[in-house]
This record gives C-alpha cells, sequence and structure tokens, in this order.
C-alpha cells in the first residue's frame, strides 16, 4: 500500500549506495538552513522607465550606464545619475584587483565622454580617478555624474560619484573629477593605418599575456581579453582588440577601451 519509487529511493537512501550511479549526471546541492529559505526573484526597480523618470522631473540619459538626467534651474550645469550592478552589468565581475571587483577606469571616461556630449563639448581635458569603484554581488551602486557651469571659456568641472543602493544614509564617494572643455580645435590629428599590421613593426608574442597579468593581481576573465595582436615600432604600440559584449548604450564600451590599454608594456 505504499508509492513503490518513492519507498525504493527510500531504502537506497538507507543502504547507502554509489548515487553517481543510481542517478547518472546529477549534482549534488547543498541543503538550505531551514525548510523555506528566502530567495528574492523580482527585478530591482530602477529609474531607467522613461514614465518614472518624467513624473520625477527626469529625462531618459539614453546610455547604457546612466538612465536619467536633470539641468540644473540655475546654470547650464546638469547631473546624469544610473545604477551599476553586476545584475544589470554582469561583464563587469571579469574585472578584478587581488581578486576584489572594480569597475574600470574606462567606465569613468565613457560616462564623462557621455555627459561631455549632453552639454556639448567634445573633449575630455583631464580625469583624475580619487577612489576606485568596487562591487559586491547583489549590491549594486547608484551612480552620479555632476556637470558645472560653462567657467566662460569652454571649460567645465566634472565630477563622478557613487553610493550603495540601499545607503539610507545617501553617503557619497567621489571617485573621479576632472574637465571638459568645448574647443574643438587642440591641434591633434588621427592618421589611419593604410596597412594593417603596420609596416615595419615588430609583432610581440600575447600568448600568457593574461596569465602574466593575473599573477601580478590583474584579473580579466573572458569579456575583458579582448587583446588579439601586438606589435612595437619605434617606441610606438599597435594593437588588435575584439570584445565579445553588446556595445548598444555606449559610445565606446569600457570593455573595448579596456582592452586596448591592455597592450600598454
Amino acid at each position: 500500500g505504499r508509492d513503490e519509487p518513492d519507498s525504493l529511493v527510500k531504502a537506497l537512501a538507507v543502504a547507502g549506495p554509489d548515487w553517481a550511479k543510481v542517478f547518472p549526471g546529477a549534482r549534488r546541492i547543498e541543503l538550505p538552513t531551514y525548510a523555506f529559505q528566502h530567495q528574492r526573484y523580482w527585478l530591482n526597480a530602477t529609474i531607467g522607465s522613461r514614465d518614472e523618470g518624467l513624473s520625477a522631473g527626469l529625462r531618459p540619459a539614453g546610455h547604457a550606464l546612466l538612465s536619467a538626467d536633470v539641468a540644473l534651474a540655475d546654470s547650464d550645469g546638469v547631473i546624469l545619475n544610473g545604477r551599476i550592478g553586476l545584475d544589470s552589468h554582469p561583464w563587469l565581475a571579469d574585472h578584478t584587483v587581488q581578486s576584489r571587483i572594480v569597475v574600470p577606469g574606462a567606465a569613468f571616461i565613457e560616462m564623462a565622454m557621455h555627459a561631455a556630449q549632453r552639454v556639448d563639448c567634445d573633449l575630455l581635458d583631464e580625469l583624475t580617478i580619487q577612489a576606485p569603484l568596487m562591487l559586491q554581488a547583489h549590491a549594486p551602486v547608484l551612480v552620479q555624474v555632476t556637470v558645472s557651469a560653462d567657467d566662460g571659456s569652454g571649460r567645465r568641472a566634472i565630477s563622478i560619484h557613487s553610493s550603495r543602493d540601499n545607503d539610507v544614509e545617501d553617503a557619497w564617494t567621489c571617485h573621479a573629477t576632472g574637465v571638459l572643455n568645448s574647443a574643438s580645435d587642440n591641434g591633434a590629428t588621427a592618421e589611419g593605418l593604410p596597412v594593417w599590421p603596420p609596416v615595419g613593426a615588430e609583432e610581440l608574442p600575447v600568448a600568457g599575456w593574461y596569465d602574466a597579468l593575473a599573477a601580478a593581481g590583474l584579473g580579466y576573465g573572458p569579456a575583458f581579453q579582448g587583446l588579439r595582436g601586438l606589435w612595437r615600432r619605434d617606441g610606438e604600440v599597435f594593437a588588435d582588440v575584439n570584445v565579445d559584449v553588446d556595445v548598444e548604450g555606449f559610445g565606446i564600451h569600457p570593455v573595448l577601451l579596456d582592452a586596448v590599454l591592455h597592450a600598454i608594456p
């Protein structure tokens, strides 16, 4: 009068068999600490909703790291807001320093350049990293990019801050400060390469490149391992990079820009 499959499994449990043979391909998992262990599956609300942003006096920022922006009422400055976390930007988990997840400096550059476009500037004159932005699993952060009013010469101060998503004290940390400029003619010119690889350049081996960086404490997971080729010529370094990430919503994806910097000897 008992269920046969259920009784059979219970008998096997008492006998202590080789479970790998009883359930081929199965894997063992830890039991919850109590019978009704809670795990939340609802998506976290963000300010990315257009209706929600408009009702709060914001407008969509149109960027993958920055959700909304607001113009200051008493000047031509602007504040851009966003939320960064491993749930919304999982590729960040592949960038570690001493085994801790750190938002790459290239992400600060990308946010600063988007803010520059917002206020009709076309140059990032300088950007100084004040403190690293470290992430933890299930602990997203709020980011705020503040651009000051034009000082009369086309220059604007910019700062990037963050605060923990659940920080009730609203404690903000400054991560970067810099200067934007609207002077488009800075004397810099870009020259194309009609032939690739560059003529006369010495090819350098890239095998084991990321292993060496990992040994130095710089961990680059698959998403950030974009360096494919490397050449050197008369003090110049040429790199071939290719990354497999969704670039929608970015000017230059931080993974791509960061991969270029991996070529620096």
